[in-house]
């Protein structure tokens, strides 16, 4: 039978998958390395579950194996032929392997498979996040040397070609039409890159032309008459000289400053550049002091230019506010020789949109119990290779090896928003014993796996892992296996996950184990839970008599009128005292 636990212990194969970055590409560019290129697979020799077959792209006795190198651009073909036809395949796929590969933001590549020589269909489907490559531990190669490429096997997980059985030869004809090396920002990420645009330089200016505050001369980059204009454009890393002259000398001068004016500089998050200034034809000492927020550019609305538009940069003369240079006066030509260094801008990816699916509000699913133990004890996912229907799957856990199966699982039923428990308890020693054989006092694998659809529009609070009894972990957000594509999948730990990898101790089950849940989004709650109460017991003897001795309180009588019984009463104590007088007149009279 195909377990997923022996799968693990052998290959740590999808578990150890790492996320794809996804989103923005903040650089990117051709690879030129030359990359080994084989197939890597692992499946059954002589009889189901040996694992008699296994190749990681070193020399293996019985199998001819036919690697590669590769660039991109080229083609190569690669195959593995086993000495005697296999038993069974649990997965294989091409590899591509490099030193490092992390740097690796796209492959582009076809592919063609042959089993025995025949040409097979493969679905190259890609994923979730639109791949059709990951970069994966196989063998010897870690995750940051190691690609696999789609077009492969994996009983547990994606099965690009039909499952094959019993063939001696595979082959793969591959096409590498373009590796992309680069760094992606994550879905909502701010990334930081340098400008490529061309921007256009001028000087703002405005002052008076023949007396105080007439603003005879203003000048916002369009033509002026009077005033003779240099500008010019300029990128990251140019450098330019741009002036204005006036026909006469200035009066007075209100302001001026050299601007940066493109068609969108919103995005701009630095500049940094180099000025010198010269006023008719003298450099004049410039303060380039930065403001408090520590720049010496901003974003200003100037003449036909917005904010948007328009960057002042440091270096100029305000009447109102920053004075970079003295106050000049009378001058004719006013000159700057910027050299822009860098012009950097920041963006935002778009963020990940969480697909979102909707479920029956109305309706029933179920949750069951999920665990693993270090000893390849264990119960998978409802809907795995292990799950319902196959061979292995019950109100139980069942030992990977010895085939075994322990325990009373008990599953729940989510009806309605509440709170649910899965468990299982009649486990004997069997966790104790797995511990102990393994060396590890926590299990691989605990959660809660369902039938609500992954991405379900639900929400999960409050988990708890009990164990014999006792709440030992508490979370108040639920952690949701986002992994899992097909179904929503509660996870409290999974040692390969980063993520949930290790939690707080917590001791080893003795008497059960229990995963505790509140789910909301249903149009309608949960019954509460019916306590339980002892039933009781009938009996049939007669009620025993008090003892005639001992006075007894008055019993109210529940029928009737109620005042009848304090006519009673009244009567009763009438009758006691007159026969207490009686008595006492008898003593005095010397009756004993």
């Amino acid at each position: 039978m195909k377990k997923f636990a022996r799968f693990l212990s052998v290959t740590l194969a999808l578990a150890l998958m790492l996320c794809c970055m996804g989103g923005l590409v903040v650089s990117a560019e051709e690879s030129a390395e030359e990359y080994t290129l084989f197939i890597a697979y692992g499946g059954d020799k002589e009889a189901e579950n040996d694992w008699g077959w296994q190749y990681y792209g070193s020399d293996v006795e019985g199998i001819t194996a036919t690697n590669a190198t590769i660039k991109s651009g080229e083609t190569a073909t690669i195959s593995l032929t086993f000495a005697t036809p296999n038993v069974n395949s649990w997965f294989f796929a091409p590899c591509l392997v490099g030193e490092d590969v992390s740097s690796v933001s796209n492959v582009d590549f076809t592919i063609v498979c042959k089993i025995d020589g025949v040409e097979v269909p493969v679905n190259m489907e890609a994923d979730a996040e639109g791949k059709t490559w990951w970069t994966e531990g196989t063998g010897d190669y870690t995750a940051e040397q190691c690609i696999r490429l789609a077009g492969g096997y994996n009983e547990w997980a994606t099965k690009y070609i039909a499952e094959p059985a019993g063939f001696t030869t595979i082959e793969y004809t591959i096409t590498l039409n373009s590796v992309e090396l680069g760094v992606k920002a994550a879905p909502g990420e701010a990334v930081v890159s340098e400008s490529t645009d061309e921007y256009t330089l001028f000087i703002a200016y405005g002052g008076d032309k023949e007396a105080e505050n007439d603003w005879g001369w203003q000048y916002y980059g369009s033509d002026v008459e009077g005033i003779t204009a240099t500008n010019a454009t300029i990128k990251s890393g140019e450098t330019a000289t741009i002036s204005l002259t006036f026909a006469t000398p200035n009066v007075n001068s209100w302001f001026f400053a050299p601007c940066l004016v493109g068609e969108d500089v919103s995005s701009v998050s630095n500049v940094d550049f180099t000025i010198v200034c010269k006023i008719d034809g003298v450099e004049v000492p410039v303060n380039m002091e930065a403001d408090a927020e520590g720049k010496t550019w901003w974003t200003e609305g100037t003449g036909d230019y917005t904010a948007e538009q328009c960057i002042r940069l440091a270096g100029g003369y305000n009447e109102w506010a920053t004075k970079y240079i003295d106050e000049p006066a009378g001058f004719t030509t006013i000159e700057y020789t910027i050299t822009l260094n860098s012009v950097e801008i920041t963006t935002v990816t778009e963020p990940a949109e969480p697909t979102v699916v909707e479920i029956d509000k109305n309706g029933t699913y179920n949750a069951y119990l999920m665990l693993q133990t270090p000893n390849w004890t264990f119960r998978d996912a409802h809907d795995s290779a292990n799950g319902i229907g196959s061979e292995v799957w019950g109100q139980h856990i069942t030992n990977n090896d010895s085939g075994v199966n322990y325990g009373v699982v008990t599953d729940a039923v989510i009806a309605g928003n509440g709170t649910y428990t899965v468990s299982i308890t009649d486990f004997g020693t069997i966790f104790a014993d797995d511990f102990a054989a393994a060396g590890q006092e926590y299990f691989n694998i605990l959660a809660v796996s369902t039938d609500l659809p992954a991405g379900a529009n639900v929400t999960v609070t409050d988990v708890n892992l009990i164990i014999d009894g006792q709440v030992r972990h508490t979370y108040p957000e639920a952690y949701i296996n986002t992994e899992s594509n097909t179904s929503l999948q509660i996870l409290v730990q999974n040692i390969w996950n980063s993520d949930v990898k290790e939690i707080s101790y917590y001791p080893t089950p003795t008497q059960s184990l229990e995963i505790q849940f509140t789910i909301s989004g249903f149009d309608y709650d949960a019954e509460p839970a019916v306590e339980e109460t002892e039933p009781v017991e009938e009996t049939t003897e007669a009620p025993t008599e008090a003892p005639t001795t001992e006075a007894t309180e008055p019993v109210e009588e529940t029928k009737g009128n109620g005042g009848n019984t304090v006519a009673i009463v009244i009567i009763v104590i009438g009758i006691v005292a007159a026969v207490a007088v009686v008595v006492v007149l008898q003593k005095k009279k010397g009756v004993q």
